[in-house]
């Protein structure tokens, strides 16, 4: 967990905000609504339950993985992290990127 540790900002309360701003499910199902709505919203890091087996988180799962702007920062049995590859972010990434 050192990457939680040296991420400094309030992960959860920045989650539930996003929650509750709009619906998550066309985001997940299609990559062209995350892009306007993560860039719309300035979404600059995912975590996202690697369990969830619906079809539209598999999907978005597949296509963050994928997308070299969004480099998978930690990953366990139950999660996985992704950080938007932007200036802020560089220092994580480069201490912590998992190539894939």
């Amino acid at each position: 967990m050192k990457f939680l540790k040296s991420y400094n900002t309030n992960i959860v309360r920045d989650a539930m905000i996003v929650n509750k701003l709009f619906n998550l499910l066309p985001m997940q199902e299609d990559p062209k609504m995350w892009k306007y709505y993560s860039e719309k919203y300035d979404i600059n890091y995912v975590f996202f339950v690697t369990y969830d087996i619906t079809p539209w988180a598999r999907a978005f799962l597949f296509y963050i993985s994928q997308n070299p702007d969004w480099p998978l920062v930690y990953k366990d049995g139950s999660v996985a992290i992704f950080l938007k590859r932007i200036p802020e972010n560089s220092a994580l990434i480069r201490k912590f990127e998992i190539k894939q």
